[in-house]
């Protein structure tokens, strides 16, 4: 009970800081940019190009599990791994050997990462223009995703990066949603809001957690929510958040985006489902568990990473309908070309 309260004291003050923060304008430009010598990518994808055919002839090159206890039969470990999992000091050896298999799709991947630093680093907002506030922000959270569910494909940790890849989805589907109707800028704040004020109700109301609640925090919790309720009197009467993705994709044109990539990565890595749950298990048949299954995947890499292409390439072409200053289309065209010849 004690150690329950001390999680909860700390939420609370991570809460409270969060509402006691002081939101400083976002630079357009990158804190850690460095000196802009050109805003050409420097194409990874000419390496795809040229070695295509290299590519394609590369066999794949396993890790032998070797002198696994036998209470460890059941567990698919790379050999090295045994002691530490994920966490191994020999990880780069798995990482070498993940990317040499899926070496195209790394490529291609590479190359649409270079693109998006471009955007990335090139677009230049008017600070008082909603769209192209929240097309920044979405964009960069696009792109952060899309780097990290590649961090996780290098690491045989697909089921993972599937969670990833369905996050930025949601993301890019809103962005699609933003940077085409300034309307939806109103909803996405009054989303924000309502899940703001729907927190921070829950924090006054659930026991286990007002019970550790100071003075000062159900002060803080309460201002917050007149303040909401003053400058956003709609929020109150909202039952629901009202952002629904399947309408904004549907109406934006982002249906396969939602129907394909966030909707099958949601049965077949995202919730506990029987999908997601046979990563995890060697079996023989439908449905019989053999036993269960710890260690790096690249069955599905290619599919994984070419969901993760979509997201991104979607997240493109919208900032680039916004900004067309930052557009490189010919660069653009070529990924696309690159993508589309693995044939996944």
């Amino acid at each position: 009970m004690f150690a329950q309260q001390t999680h909860i004291r700390t939420r609370v003050s991570r809460l409270r800081e969060s509402f006691y923060e002081n939101r400083r304008p976002r630079r357009n430009r990158l804190p850690y940019e460095a000196p802009h010598h050109s805003r050409q990518p420097s194409l990874a994808l000419a390496f795809f190009l040229h070695s295509s055919a290299f590519c394609r002839g590369i066999g794949a090159i396993r890790i032998l599990t070797q002198d696994i206890p036998q209470r460890l039969n059941y567990f698919h470990y790379y050999s090295r791994m045994k002691k530490h999992g994920f966490l191994s000091p020999h990880l780069p050896v798995l990482i070498a050997n993940i990317r040499k298999n899926g070496a195209c799709q790394f490529a291609v991947a590479e190359a649409f990462n270079e693109l998006g630093m471009c955007a990335l680093r090139d677009i230049n907002i008017n600070p008082s223009n909603l769209q192209e506030v929240f097309g920044d922000s979405l964009f960069g959270r696009v792109l952060t995703s899309f780097q990290s569910a590649v961090i996780l494909c290098e690491r045989g940790l697909l089921s993972d990066a599937a969670t990833l890849i369905r996050s930025a989805a949601e993301t890019a589907i809103i962005l699609t949603a933003v940077v085409r109707d300034e309307e939806v800028c109103n909803t996405l704040t009054l989303g924000i809001m309502h899940q703001e004020r729907t927190l921070a109700l829950s924090w006054l109301h659930e026991s286990p957690v007002n019970m550790v609640l100071s003075k000062e925090d159900v002060a803080t919790l309460e201002n917050r929510i007149a303040v909401i309720d003053r400058d956003y009197p709609v929020v109150k009467n909202l039952e629901d958040a009202p952002i629904r993705l399947d309408v904004l994709a549907e109406t934006y044109g982002s249906s396969a985006l939602y129907n394909i990539v966030r909707r099958i990565s949601a049965v077949n890595a995202v919730h506990a489902t029987l999908g997601a749950l046979r990563r995890q298990a060697n079996d023989d048949s439908a449905l019989a568990v053999q036993g269960f299954k710890f260690g790096p995947d690249e069955e599905d890499l290619p599919a994984t990473l070419s969901d993760a292409l979509s997201v991104m390439s979607s997240a493109l072409v919208s900032i680039y309908h916004r900004f067309p200053e930052v557009e490189h289309q010919d660069d653009f065209e070529k990924c696309q070309a690159a993508w589309r010849s693995l044939s996944i």
